[in-house]
C-alpha cells in the first residue's frame, strides 16, 4: 500500500473508532485541514468531524455507558 493510501486507511479507522479530527490530528502528526480533506472524501459532514472524542470518556463495560 502506498504512503497516502495508509494515511486515508490510519484516518478512516480511528474516525471509525470514535476519534475526532483533531485528535486524529495529533495522533497522526498531521495537520487539521489534512484529516478534514480526507474525511470529506469520504463524505463525513464538517459538524460530525469534531464530535467528543471516545478518548475523553470514561471506559465502561455497559454499552450505554451507565
Amino acid at each position: 500500500m502506498g504512503a497516502v493510501k495508509d494515511l486515508f486507511y490510519d484516518i478512516e479507522s480511528l474516525f471509525i473508532e470514535g476519534y475526532s479530527a483533531k485528535a486524529i490530528a495529533v495522533q497522526l502528526n498531521i495537520p487539521i485541514h489534512q484529516v478534514h480533506e480526507v474525511l470529506d472524501t469520504f463524505g463525513v459532514a464538517e459538524e460530525d468531524m469534531d464530535y467528543v472524542d471516545v478518548a475523553d470518556q470514561p471506559h465502561t463495560d455497559n454499552y450505554y455507558g451507565a
